[in-house]
């Protein structure tokens, strides 16, 4: 009966992906066509290729390399290490850059979806687990990078990879991975502290020197002035400019929002403070790490929804539990009806929607953790290298 069940909700499931790539394609039909964060990558690009400011306004680029790209008044968001993937789209037209960009998003998507599964498929079902990937393809965070053109699947996958070589043991590679990660994008820093919590110095000092390397690169490529502009103005410019924007659920801007920017500091050190504590609790190193990474998606002086897609390898792990118990199960219900805030965002101001977010990853943290299991758990494996060492 079990695997009875399993079948029809892969088939329901593979069926309703359906209605996420009709969302898509009309995503690709004007005026969505011309409204999208991919603007911000396809225009750096440009800059980059014909040798124009690559922070210069946004609609100052778009009317030099395509009017209809002039959504965006400020500057891009994005540091000028992401014209590493980028930089090759400015030989195309922006619809084909576009559908090129999607597509190797749903790639890497795809790999790390394989690398999850073989990864537990000897824990639990791969029937269940495709199941977790479809429910995930479903999700509107996988919708809304395809949509605006984000890169978080690319971010999935070196995350992916990060945990899958640290678990092994091949820290060489695991470091790297993370420092393309950070050189992309900062994410997932608390994995830095991590690793040398655990002394795994290795892997940190790769991750490092990644990090630095491509931002030398970067100063060679295009001079110091556009790093240093980034990170003394752009940056800090940007984080003003989206604070108080509805969908941005970052506790460091509800925070400051509040009060001021040191208060969401002291948030941001808490709620960090606090993952640490329950990744300490945690069974085992698998654990620790999906906790370090959940609550990388609300530290951030941004965070928007689509960040959310980089936990499937966190809702994998979930499907591998023998046992689960009553309060688990009870956090489990309420947490699905947290994660869709599609569902009540109609009669729920969108400033308590924020907050709801952010008690989704709370709650999942929590759930990571384990601590609601009968008797709790005492010895912690954070500081250990991986589950099999």
């Amino acid at each position: 009966m079990k695997k009875t069940t399993l079948k029809v909700l892969l088939i329901v499931f593979a069926l309703s992906t359906g209605l996420v790539w009709i969302r898509v394609y009309k995503a690709f039909q004007p005026p969505s066509l011309y409204k999208k964060d991919f603007i911000q990558f396809y225009l750096m690009a440009k800059a980059a290729a014909s040798g124009q400011p690559v922070y210069a306004p946004l609609a100052d680029l778009a009317q030099q390399f395509d009017p209809n790209l002039g959504n965006f008044p400020q500057s891009s968001a994005y540091p000028p290490t992401v014209l590493f993937l980028c930089r090759p789209l400015a030989a195309l037209p922006y619809f084909y850059a576009l559908l090129l960009w999607d597509v190797l998003e749903v790639l890497c998507f795809a790999i790390a979806s394989i690398l999850v599964i073989r990864r537990f498929r000897n824990q639990a079902s791969v029937m269940a687990l495709l199941l977790v990937v479809l429910a995930c393809v479903l999700w509107p965070p996988f919708a809304n990078d395809l949509y605006q053109g984000q890169m978080m699947m690319t971010i999935l996958l070196l995350v992916t990879i990060t945990w899958l070589s640290l678990t092994s043991g091949r820290h060489t590679l695991g470091g790297i991975s993370l420092g393309l990660l950070f050189a992309l994008k900062l994410y997932a820093a608390p994995i830095a502290l991590l690793l040398l919590l655990q002394r795994n110095y290795r892997a940190l000092a790769w991750a490092i020197a990644i990090f630095l390397l491509s931002n030398l690169i970067v100063v060679v490529w295009l001079g110091t002035g556009t790093l240093t502009q980034y990170y003394l103005q752009v940056a800090p410019q940007i984080e003003r400019t989206y604070r108080s924007h509805p969908l941005n659920f970052s506790v460091f801007a509800l925070g400051a929002r509040l009060v001021a920017p040191w208060f969401g500091l002291v948030i941001v050190g808490i709620i960090v403070a606090f993952a640490f504590w329950l990744a300490w609790r945690a069974p085992d190193f698998n654990h620790a790490f999906m906790i370090l990474v959940a609550v990388t998606t609300i530290i951030s002086p941004v965070a928007w929804s689509h960040y959310l897609i980089t936990l499937l390898p966190a809702f994998c792990l979930l499907i591998t539990w023998k046992e689960i118990q009553t309060g688990e199960k009870v956090l489990i219900v309420i947490l699905f009806f947290l994660a869709v805030p599609e569902m009540y965002q109609v009669f729920t101001p969108w400033s308590v929607i924020r907050i709801i977010q952010v008690l989704f990853i709370l709650g999942l943290m929590l759930l990571l953790s384990r601590v609601l299991k009968t008797g709790g758990n005492k010895a912690s494996n954070l500081l250990r290298y991986s589950d099999q060492t």
